[in-house]
């Protein structure tokens, strides 16, 4: 009985150090396998900064699903879906919207539907709206700056989260973000997302806490990523807690009209494609709640999807960069701080818009000064010219060329009428040349 005590004994003793042995090395490969924070950090920016470049120049499509949960009574659940074709050569942008909203029934709101269109060149920036399958009403027209090309881009906030750049971060990119850190580390242990193997990277910034899980099979990309923004963590640039802008009398807002509490993000079900020998994210989910002072929440569930990508693109064959609005189409156009001056479109370019009751008022004065001075006997210097021709010694010249200088004393001023005529075609005149200088200096931002 003994020897079995002694023999059992034994073997338990030594099952148990080979177990502390066998975690022991496996845990001392498993460490050795987390790399170093700083080579995952660059390998990231590395791929995405890839993606950012191909994407200057490229040409695709994009389906975005959207439904906000918690807003206010008028839309306490709203869905709306925007399918988009999206060109882009370096500072040209050219964005076609189709957006269909959806009513509490889950039927489509053609009153609130619509198409959208922009382009942004070096020139010019062109907005249009429409109902669905009809053509534009109108056509906004202003100068194209950097500042309008950048408002351009921010505004495709959904398209823009698959390229580096998430909502309520602006102009700043999520590698640009994280390197400005406060704090930058990696979890001791590894993760898995939709079944792929990550690292987890964990960030403190002035933007708010950052969680991204990588992938180092696809390029070192997330998989997953959480943003958490409190407090005086900036959110589109400006601390969460910022109280809203007063409203405008009789305005009614659809969300909570209060400070935030907390905005977070959660990214996730990001499909990452291998395309031209690169990893290009391809779809994902966004959901954004908004926490308010009061407690109450607004949620928006996004569901992003591009296809179709191309990176050499023929925009000619694509008929990029071009409004397509029919002739006569009214353009509200302005340039720098001029007034808003209102023009039509035709044959692709923005054109001055005269008014009819204008051209009718030149041209009625033109034809009556040409008829005025066609009435008017010679003039005073052919007059004077006639009398010192004329013999001066008889009674008769002398009287003869008295009555020509008594007659012809008037000439020597226009006649009132035809003066207030002059002076009024004139003004009419000057008054449309400085119209056609305001046009032609303004000329270079407004052709196609």
């Amino acid at each position: 009985m003994k020897n079995y005590d002694f023999m059992e004994e034994v073997t338990w003793k030594f099952l148990l150090v080979i177990c502390v042995l066998t975690l022991s090395i496996t845990s001392t490969i498993y460490a050795a396998d987390i790399p170093d924070i700083e080579d995952i950090m660059s390998a990231f920016e590395s791929t995405i900064s890839k993606v950012q470049a191909v994407t200057q120049r490229c040409a695709f499509k994009a389906e975005i699903k959207i439904t906000v949960e918690g807003a206010l009574a008028s839309h306490a659940h709203r869905r709306e879906t925007k399918n988009f074709i999206f060109y882009r050569d370096l500072n040209r942008f050219d964005v076609r919207r189709e957006v269909l909203n959806f009513d509490k029934e889950d039927n489509v709101d053609n009153k609130e539907s619509n198409q959208f269109r922009l382009i942004v060149d070096e020139k010019q920036k062109l907005i249009s709206n429409a109902r669905l399958g009809e053509p534009p009403v109108y056509i906004v027209s202003t100068q194209a700056s950097n500042t309008e090309r950048g408002k351009a881009y921010r505004s495709l906030a959904e398209i823009r989260a698959l390229d580096g750049y998430l909502p309520g971060d602006e102009t700043n990119s999520l590698a640009k973000i994280l390197r400005g850190a406060s704090s930058l580390r990696l979890r001791d242990s590894k993760d898995v997302v939709d079944g792929h193997e990550v690292y987890v990277m964990e960030a403190e910034t002035q933007y708010g806490e950052y969680v991204l899980w990588i992938d180092p099979e696809y390029g070192f990309l997330p998989r997953r990523i959480t943003v958490t923004k409190t407090g005086d963590d900036l959110v589109d640039g400006k601390p969460v807690n910022t109280p809203p802008r007063p409203l405008s009398p009789g305005q009614k807002p659809y969300y909570p009209h209060e400070p935030l509490r907390q905005f977070s993000l959660f990214i996730d079900s990001i499909k990452i494609e291998n395309i031209d020998d690169m990893f290009i994210p391809v779809a994902c989910q966004i959901v954004s709640k908004l926490t308010y002072s009061s407690g109450k929440t607004v949620t928006f569930t996004t569901n992003n999807k591009r296809s179709n990508i191309d990176f050499d693109p023929d925009f000619d064959a694509l008929n990029a960069f071009v409004m397509d609005a029919p002739n006569g189409t009214r353009v509200f156009h302005s340039v720098l701080s001029s007034p808003v001056m209102e023009c039509k479109w035709r044959d692709g370019k923005v054109v001055p818009k005269i008014d009819n009751l204008l051209i009718e008022m030149i041209d009625d004065t033109a034809q009556r000064m040409e008829s005025e001075m066609s009435k008017q006997p010679a003039t005073v210097g052919e007059e004077t010219k006639l009398a010192e021709d004329e013999p001066v010694s008889t009674p008769n010249a002398a009287q003869k060329t008295g009555r020509i200088e008594k007659e012809t004393a008037p000439s020597t001023s226009i006649p009132t009428a035809l003066l207030g005529t002059g002076i009024a075609g004139l003004l009419i005149v000057i008054g449309a040349a400085l119209l056609a200088l305001h046009w032609y200096r303004g000329k270079g931002h407004v052709e196609c």
